[in-house]
């Protein structure tokens, strides 16, 4: 493997790892999507 796909294969480790520790700190059910950001005044 090279050091590129070392450094790939980390990556998405981390970002799945991140991604569990997320989820259960704030639950998201599949189909939702965040509010709109306020309008600026």
């Amino acid at each position: 493997m090279s050091e590129f796909e070392d450094v790939l294969a980390e990556t998405r480790e981390v970002a799945e790892r991140t991604e569990r520790q997320m989820r259960q700190v704030l639950p998201i059910r599949p189909h939702t999507r965040p509010a709109p950001a306020p309008a600026p005044r």
